[in-house]
């Protein structure tokens, strides 16, 4: 795919700026077909692709770039409900550690605090918690949120308090001015309301509080946009976050950029999973080869046919390995925030 990049009039969500460029545009049709295909499952296809429209109160969303802090966002930027998400995806499970796990996970080693107060936004089956508490911090001074009954599950189980609830919506006065830490892992670029995010997390946070996050790095995003992978299609992902965007937000709501990094990942394993994006793209399309090879019905031919799809487009993607050499092009980014005094 090229980008348009053409100037285009959306205001950022991030710095407000009005002056953007258009990247690309979809309608809900194709926003729906990125989830679920027509071909695969028709009634549900429709269901979602009359909800994307219920959502963008429209058939069109634009991605666009803006000018000043480089966030690429969804136009409207409206975020995926629950409805949209359980149309859109079935819940497999999570991953066991992360690097932004690790790398969070040692900074709160370095900065020597006792007995903190954590809350974790978004905390799948309580992966990064199970590894703090009760090493770093008791388990009863760790709360977290979660949607999903599967990971809410798993989290209590382990003893650990979950709410299944939206964080930005939570009112309880006895956890104003209670957190020394909070943390969100690949949450942010879901996310609509960013002020009142923001506003939530100065509330319940302490004034020496530290938040992290770890968001989707937007330059492998264009990468694989641009050599025929997935597109980072919305409602899902609506926000592509960039330093200076970080930077940008967090000064305007009392907090600074302390460190910033992205994923120092091997060339190995950024060409596997793109070569995989590159198929998954390739099946949305109808009449390509891994179209119709999803389409056998006889399961062990379906599965011969796809083992013997991916090395040819391996081999289809080689020339492009010395363009994901670069050392930022790894998959997350992670950003630490200190409260401003």
């Amino acid at each position: 795919m090229d980008y348009a990049l053409s100037p285009v009039s959306a205001e950022c969500p991030v710095c407000g700026c009005c002056e953007g460029l258009l990247l690309y545009a979809v309608n809900a049709t194709e926003a729906a077909g990125h989830y679920v295909t027509k071909v695969e499952d028709p009634d549900r296809h429709e269901a979602l692709r009359r909800h994307i429209g219920s959502l963008w109160k429209g058939d069109r969303c634009e991605i666009v770039r803006c000018t000043l802090c480089g966030l690429s966002f969804a136009h409207p930027y409206e975020a995926g409900d629950v409805t949209f998400y359980t149309l859109a995806y079935e819940r497999t499970g999570y991953p066991e550690w992360k690097w932004e796990f690790q790398i969070t996970r040692d900074t709160l080693q370095k900065l020597r605090l006792r007995d903190f107060q954590l809350l974790e936004v978004g905390a799948g089956n309580g992966a990064f918690v199970q590894r703090v508490a009760p090493s770093l911090t008791p388990k009863d001074h760790v709360l977290t949120t979660e949607f999903s009954d599967y990971g809410a599950r798993a989290i209590r189980d382990y003893g650990i308090s979950c709410l299944s609830e939206d964080f930005r919506s939570l009112r309880q006065p006895a956890m104003d001015g209670r957190f020394d830490v909070v943390c969100m892992f690949q949450v942010l670029e879901h996310l609509d309301r960013l002020d009142t995010l923001f506003a939530q997390i100065n509330q319940f946070t302490k004034p020496a509080a530290h938040v992290f996050f770890a968001v989707p790095n937007g330059r492998i995003i264009e990468f694989n946009e641009q050599h025929g992978g997935l597109l980072d299609m919305p409602p899902n992902h609506i926000g592509r976050w960039t330093r200076e965007a970080f930077s940008i937000f967090g000064k305007r709501h009392g907090w600074s950029l302390a460190a910033h990094e992205i994923e120092p990942e091997p060339l190995s394993s950024k060409f596997k999973l793109f070569v995989k994006y590159r198929v998954y793209r390739a099946r949305q399309k109808e009449g390509t080869v891994v179209w119709r090879a999803k389409r056998l019905r006889n399961r062990l031919a379906r599965k011969l046919a796809m083992t013997a799809l991916l090395p040819l487009y391996a081999l289809s993607a080689a020339p492009l390995l010395v363009k994901l050499k670069g050392a930022d092009y790894g998959h997350s980014q992670w950003v630490h925030f200190t409260r401003d005094n």
